[in-house]
């Protein structure tokens, strides 16, 4: 559990899990067109109906290889909000909002609080996916704003490399 903790904390915003959803389906070995393994994060969206009003997204870096900024978009400027990273993927909708990360206290690596700029909008650099004993594994992360109202995003894989 150590591990865990110190390993979401040193990559601010990743844990663990293995394997990877393409368009929200389970694939046991996701490729690319040319038949490589997927290596870039990826979002999906549930099929259960729930509101994702927020947009949670990762942008690659030019300048630093497997590394890049993690967005939150669609917040209340200056709400409070919760990442919350996991092993597992759900796809549950409750009180009209649509949860996609396992929550269960075996499957949530880490979470993290934070708070909206006056954008509405959560920005953070420099994240890594470089960890090569973790390589081929994939973290789930979903955001969520909990104050002033409820919503929640997009679900984001994130392959470690």
């Amino acid at each position: 559990m150590r591990l865990i903790k110190l390993l979401a904390v040193t990559m601010t915003v990743v844990g663990v899990m293995t394997f990877c959803f393409t368009a929200g389906r389970a694939d046991a070995s996701p490729q690319n067109e040319e038949g490589g393994l997927i290596s870039l994060p990826f979002t999906y969206s549930g099929t259960n109906g729930g509101a994702e009003d927020l947009a949670l997204d990762f942008n690659p870096s030019n300048m630093v290889p497997n590394s890049g900024t993690l967005t939150v978009n669609g917040g209340t400027p200056g709400g409070a909000g919760l990442l919350a990273v996991s092993f597992a993927q759900a796809d549950v909708a409750a009180f009209g909002l649509s949860f996609l990360i396992a929550t269960d206290p075996i499957n949530l690596a880490n979470y993290f609080y934070f708070g909206f700029d006056a954008t509405g909008a959560l920005s953070v650099p420099n994240v890594s996916q470089s960890y090569p004993f973790l390589a081929g594994t994939n973290v789930y992360m979903q955001a969520y704003e909990y104050a002033p109202g409820a919503k929640t995003s997009n679900g984001l894989v994130f392959p470690l490399l």
